[in-house]
């Protein structure tokens, strides 16, 4: 039955059904849409699928663009006045189930994301496509190798295929590699470029989210990706340090220590007392003064060093003499005990504040029987007014 203008159309269950846990109703008219207007052709069945997104192998044109996403060829398109096809991959995120409860973390302590909501799964779904997008771009700009987005809509991603028409990139837990070591070499400078010249870390940097071809490595599924000063942000740098040490060395490969990657892609020292034992993702290495809790850790904050814009003390551990780390200690204990001090006398004013406002309290209190005439006079007479 058609709907007449002034009813509203009932919603039920069949409005969020999906197949293939992605593509819902909403979700095919987009597709529908883009196909009708002949920007998008050949969609194929789908190439993976992930727990957070499936990637189907598609066809769009050059003139494809969206208000979000600057389309690089419709530029050149403008001068040439030629619009082709070319190969491209369609990601679309889940919207049938909650694995997006997790990735919360990725997005709150985000500067970008701040005002985004996160308790609505399908308002999270889109913030989470849009954080993609905004990542693949600054890797773009770094001279990453990865996948350029095209065009973005909802759930919908549409990105440049790492590939051609007839070969897809395999990923690197995939792929034939004849040069191993150099293979580990570009992995390795995968993670110090997103770190020094895009300002990211992965979160996630393994032989599944890498692809592999024509020898070189690009960098896919930078959904989760955070920046450099993001809360969690060390420990997913060690994490992705680790992933590629563990898979690599299983190939053979004599790999770098990864506590000398950390220190070498952070320019932070790790102290004294880590430097035996391979760090792992939950250890805390303090990375300005107001970090270190203990007197060992004082030596290694001398040099104060510029890196990726902001100004900060490094950790820059070197030999000092017994004398300085003395005279080091001295000024430690006198900064404690001035705080102690000053901590004590906060103390004091607070409980004489307290004292006094309690005393205006006491003060202006009323005995019931006054509470009593005050409700008769006032309140009793608006009553019988009425």
């Amino acid at each position: 039955m058609k709907e007449t203008r002034g009813e509203k159309r009932r919603k039920d269950k069949s409005d969020r059904a999906t197949v293939d846990k992605v593509l819902d109703k909403k979700t095919l008219k987009v597709l529908e849409k883009l196909e009708d207007r002949g920007k998008l052709s050949n969609l194929e069945g789908s190439l993976c699928t992930g727990k957070e997104s499936n990637v189907y192998l598609a066809e769009a044109s050059t003139a494809l663009c969206s208000k979000f996403i600057k389309n690089k060829y419709v530029e050149a398109e403008e001068a040439d006045n030629l619009e082709q096809m070319i190969p491209v991959v369609v990601k679309i995120f889940k919207t049938s189930i909650m694995s997006f409860r997790d990735r919360e973390r990725y997005i709150r302590s985000e500067k970008r994301f701040q005002r985004f909501c996160t308790s609505n799964s399908r308002k999270l779904i889109k913030v989470w496509a849009e954080k993609e997008v905004r990542n693949l771009k600054r890797l773009n700009n770094a001279g990453i190798p990865s996948p350029e987005p095209i065009y973005l809509k909802n759930n919908i991603l549409i990105m440049s295929r790492v590939g051609n028409h007839e070969v897809v990139a395999p990923k690197l837990r995939d792929a034939i590699i004849e040069d191993i070591m150099g293979c580990y070499l570009q992995c390795v400078e995968v993670i110090r470029s997103m770190y020094k010249r895009a300002g990211l870390v992965h979160a996630d940097l393994s032989e599944f989210n890498l692809l592999y071809f024509e020898g070189v490595v690009y960098v896919i599924d930078v959904g989760q990706s955070v920046e450099i000063d993001h809360d969690n942000a060390q420990s997913f740098l060690i994490m992705d340090i680790n992933n590629i040490n563990n898979f690599f060395s299983k190939k053979g490969v004599e790999v770098i220590r990864g506590n000398d990657l950390f220190e070498e892609i952070t320019g932070n020292v790790i102290p004294p007392y880590l430097k035996d034992m391979d760090i792992v993702k939950d250890v805390f290495i303090p990375s300005r003064v107001s970090e270190v809790g203990n007197l060992e850790d004082l030596a290694a904050f001398s040099v104060e060093k510029k890196d990726y814009g902001k100004t900060e003390m490094s950790l820059e551990y070197s030999d000092a003499s017994e004398d300085e780390i003395e005279n080091s200690d001295t000024r430690l204990e006198a900064m404690e005990i001035e705080n102690t001090e000053d901590a004590k006398e906060e103390k004091k004013k607070r409980k004489k504040t307290v004292k006094e406002m309690n005393r205006i309290r006491r003060a202006s209190r009323i005995s019931k029987k006054e509470k009593k005439k005050i409700f008769k006079k006032y309140i009793g007479m608006k009553k019988k007014r009425r």
